[in-house]
């Protein structure tokens, strides 16, 4: 009768440690930051565990998709851990109604992208720099569920080989209404890699923390 006893308690209690860790668990899943100052809320986004930034890597190539949430996009802009209400709502309704993203492509542990596909041609360094001014908005698509989205924005990062980053950045427009993920989409026409797809989905765009302000 005691060692019945015994046995209960001792499996009373694993029970109970067992549903104790299962709460702390899944309220480690649940929990994210609710109110970040603007340098945190940019961390938390910038953060590949976060879902917002992804990487893909082909070789020596890597391509790196940054979704930039309406916020993250006005702390980028106005730099300062003191952003005031003020000063967000200003600013926030120029870029509400749009996705914003950008894409980077480089080979970084052989150096400059350009440099290396020109290879020290003036006409093909014009001609690559004018494709990614203007004609690589072409190989773009954002779609969400069945619908596909216009992009209508995009702008090149010149950065005359100060980093082995080619950056753009790109809008596109947005369906309200949606509850599905978004995919971005890249056919490479650069470098003839084929197409890349970027999901992101939507719980990442949900769980996002608020943005501390002054």
């Amino acid at each position: 009768m005691t060692e019945q006893r015994t046995t209960s308690k001792k499996m009373a209690w694993i029970l109970g440690t067992c549903l104790t860790l299962a709460i702390i668990i899944s309220f480690g899943f649940l929990w994210h930051p609710t109110a970040l100052i603007p340098s945190q809320y940019a961390d938390y986004v910038s953060n590949t565990e976060n879902g917002l930034r992804q990487q893909k890597q082909e070789g020596d190539l890597v391509f790196r998709m940054q979704y930039k949430p309406v916020d993250y996009t006005v702390v980028l802009e106005t730099k300062t851990d003191d952003l005031t209400e003020t000063e967000y709502e200003e600013i926030k309704q120029e870029l509400d109604g749009a996705h914003y993203l950008s894409f980077s492509i480089g080979a970084p542990q052989k150096g400059k992208l350009l440099d290396l596909l020109a290879a020290g041609s003036d006409e093909a360094y014009g001609q690559l720099v004018q494709y990614l001014a203007v004609t690589v908005r072409e190989d773009f698509r954002l779609t969400q569920g069945s619908d596909t989205l216009n992009c209508i924005g995009l702008h090149y990062e010149r950065n005359y080989g100060a980093q082995p980053w080619e950056t753009l950045n790109l809008a596109f427009d947005t369906q309200p209404e949606s509850t599905e993920d978004l995919t971005l989409w890249y056919q490479d026409r650069l470098l003839g890699t084929g197409l890349h797809a970027f999901h992101i989905r939507q719980d990442a765009l949900n769980n996002l923390p608020t943005l501390a302000l002054k």
